[in-house]
């Protein structure tokens, strides 16, 4: 019951410290973002968005569906390449089919049009801007919002969304190696991978008071608060999950195999690099031990 105290303490602390810090805008444009898009203030055009695998690289595909200057029906179509929570694509406009059987493939040919850009800020809600390249068009934005949603596709915009039915039942626990900066210093990494989410958490011990910051492959992730327990410890912890529940910060990176640390001031405090091949007991954490790897059962 102690131990349970100690630990509610804990994570109140680390949720108080951490969530205003961490915004909603860190997500993963994920095949979960396929489907409809639309303004509904401009009902009528919008967007067919598919999130697709092209030449073994994660890239996306939309299909704008409006009106050019005289009303008439006007389609454009460009894939586009990915970066945060961005999508940016060269459209071009199809030109030369015909309806039905008189259609021929060789007489189809593409015009350049101009860029468009899709910035997300949830699995619902982003912006379009569209800068044309050619005449009787001019550049604007609009919000879009999603319409339309794939079955049995749950958008979380985190990792176990990015990694879908490659998901597996494993545990890896990594132990945290002190620096010359604070060589008392113990800490260990536990990611749990199950068939319908992923937890991912940091727990950074016997070390002073404060604020830490935690680095994934060398990108800041969230701050750690180590407060002083009622045993007289100092102890921190932050954990993530996807999808998210209250308390957790969203699971946007892939910690596994990727280089973890933390750091104070720019100081580096705790790494993964290094050690042994055995793995920590689950009542402490030993320093100098590294990586094990456990399956679970369901």
């Amino acid at each position: 019951m102690k131990k349970l105290r100690q630990k509610t303490i804990l994570m109140v602390l680390m949720t108080l410290c951490v969530n205003s810090l961490y915004g909603a805008n860190n997500l993963i444009i994920t095949k979960s973002f396929t489907g409809g898009w639309f303004d509904p203030a401009k009902n009528g055009q919008g967007f067919l968005l598919e999130i697709i695998k092209s030449n073994n690289q994660k890239q996306a595909l939309t299909t704008w569906f409006t009106f050019d200057n005289d009303g008439n029906q006007f389609w454009l179509i460009g894939v586009g390449e990915i970066s945060g929570q961005s999508i940016e694509f060269q459209m071009l406009v199809p030109q030369g089919g015909r309806f039905g059987d008189l259609h021929n493939a060789a007489n189809v040919s593409t015009q350049q049009w101009g860029e468009l850009t899709f910035t997300f800020t949830d699995c619902n809600n982003g912006t379009a801007h569209w800068q044309p390249t050619v005449s009787g068009f001019s550049s604007g934005s609009m919000p879009i919002t999603r319409n339309t949603v794939i079955n049995n596709l749950y958008c979380t915009g985190g990792l176990f969304d990015e990694l879908g039915n490659s998901a597996s039942n494993d545990e890896i626990i990594t132990a945290l190696r002190p620096t010359g900066n604070s060589i008392t210093a113990q800490g260990k990494t536990k990611y749990q991978q199950q068939t319908d989410r992923i937890d991912f958490s940091v727990e950074i011990e016997h070390i002073p008071t404060g604020v830490y910051q935690l680095y994934v492959a060398g990108q800041y992730e969230a701050d750690i608060q180590v407060v002083t327990l009622s045993n007289g410890f100092n102890k921190g912890e932050v954990e993530f999950r996807d999808p998210v529940e209250p308390g957790k910060l969203l699971l946007k990176f892939n910690p596994i195999g990727a280089l973890i640390e933390i750091k104070q001031a720019g100081q580096l405090i705790l790494s993964s690099q290094g050690g042994s091949q055995t793995a920590p007991p689950e009542a402490a954490i030993k320093p100098h031990h590294l990586v094990t790897i456990k399956p679970n059962s369901i």
